[in-house]
């Protein structure tokens, strides 16, 4: 039974909005890095749009975003399509913020101290919601599990999965999760094949909201990231952000010179004009 109403449909993701989602998405802040477009929620409004994912019955979607999803976004069209496409877009590095020119402590702070996926989870706990672990290896499973139950010890985690037992074949997946038809799935696929397969099977599964935390140890997240693999990404990612930054500015200064240049042509033209009429 849907307890949420739906009043907009996306007819281009063929996706349903709440009266709630759409008055959140007009507050919601857009920010823009290498071209990839992602919405950031306040806290509060956070709260309010998952508490209805929660209850409603389409698969609403989110995902932790890291410096090196950008960076492959920004250079792959269909991956950035599939980035852009998430509901909530859970930024994981203050890095990404400051890139944006935000440099609010509150926001940074948000992004550092994983605020915003600790308060999904713990609204998953609180409203005794299923989850699905979606992960890519028998190895991943095992560590993600007992992350999990240490962190949330009362989260209720009614199936499992590990990709690499489907090979080539997505819709084992699809099946192994409609299976269990859980509330929630928690997903550490590797990416860019956790983004890919949302957009290409996110109409087929039989969940509440799919979270994806991306693989296990990026990020920090789920285990341990070498501080030599940090350093290197957060260069690359700034050196990556430097560049698109001044190549749109050199766009924009070309643009305005055409401008300019079309402006100045327009009275010699009329004037010409004119004087052919005479």
């Amino acid at each position: 039974m849907c307890l949420v109403r739906k009043i907009c449909l996306d007819k281009e993701t063929d996706h349903c909005y709440t009266e709630t989602e759409l008055q959140v998405m007009d507050m919601t802040e857009k920010i823009s890095i290498l071209g990839v477009e992602l919405k950031d929620y306040s806290m509060e409004d956070a709260a309010r749009v998952i508490e209805e994912y929660l209850n409603n019955d389409v698969l609403n979607t989110m995902c932790l975003v890291t410096k090196e999803m950008l960076v492959y976004a920004g250079e792959n069209p269909e991956y950035r399509e599939c980035l852009e496409a998430m509901d909530i877009h859970v930024v994981a590095d203050s890095d990404i913020f400051s890139a944006a020119g935000i440099t609010g402590e509150e926001r940074l702070k948000k992004a550092d101290d994983r605020q915003l996926w600790k308060l999904f989870i713990d609204t998953v706990v609180k409203e005794h919601k299923s989850c699905f672990l979606l992960v890519q290896t028998a190895d991943d499973l095992e560590k993600f599990r007992e992350t999990l139950q240490e962190k949330f010890p009362d989260l209720v985690i009614a199936g499992a999965y590990a990709a690499e037992d489907a090979g080539d074949e997505p819709e084992v997946i699809v099946n192994e999760i409609n299976g269990i038809l859980p509330d929630v799935i928690f997903s550490t696929l590797d990416q860019p094949f956790q983004e890919l397969f949302l957009h290409e099977q996110r109409a087929k599964m039989g969940a509440r909201v799919w979270f994806g935390f991306g693989p296990m140890g990026s990020g920090g997240r789920f285990g341990e990231e070498n501080w030599l693999a940090r350093l290197i990404g957060k260069t690359v990612f700034h050196r990556k952000v430097q560049q698109y930054n001044h190549m749109v500015k050199d766009e924009e200064e070309y643009e305005e010179a055409l401008a300019e240049e079309a402006a100045e042509e327009l009275p010699a033209k009329e004037d010409g004009e004119a004087g052919a009429e005479k």
